[in-house]
């Protein structure tokens, strides 16, 4: 029996193995750094050493405030996401972050945080959706 190789599939298999392969060392370079980072003790301000350190406390704005996109909130950070699905057209999306420095105060004192190449891990404080009806989300 000949084997029959069929250009497409063959492609299509090349493809999801490169594809496999590139998602395997992406996660594998996050879980190096969040081991990295999972081995930092949390230090406070007044004992903080140089490089790079974990601290703990409230968030304070310095000079500049930020106002968010869609929400008209001041902040010192924040994601913004419009993920627009419609049955007519393929969907526009808009994703901006945007940081500014700020000062962190705990117990001991405050330190200013430049956020350059930082990821932030900030919880999620507005979700809206269109309704079923068409109708905006609320803001």
């Amino acid at each position: 029996m000949d084997l029959v190789v069929i250009p497409q599939v063959a492609a299509l298999t090349g493809g999801l193995a490169i594809a496999g392969l590139v998602l395997l060392r992406r996660g594998l370079t996050g879980y190096r750094t969040a081991d990295r980072i999972a081995d930092t003790g949390t230090s406070t301000i007044s004992s903080v050493a140089a490089g790079e350190v974990r601290i703990s406390g409230v968030v304070e704005p310095a000079e500049v405030v930020l106002v968010s996109a869609l929400q008209s909130v001041r902040c010192v950070y924040y994601r913004s996401s419009i993920d627009e699905d419609r049955d007519d057209a393929a969907g526009a999306d808009f994703l901006e972050a945007r940081s500014v420095g700020f000062r962190v105060r705990d117990a001991s004192g405050s330190i200013r945080v430049f956020p350059r190449g930082a990821r932030f891990d900030a919880p999620l404080r507005f979700e809206g959706r269109t309704g079923m009806a068409g109708d905006e989300p609320h803001g």
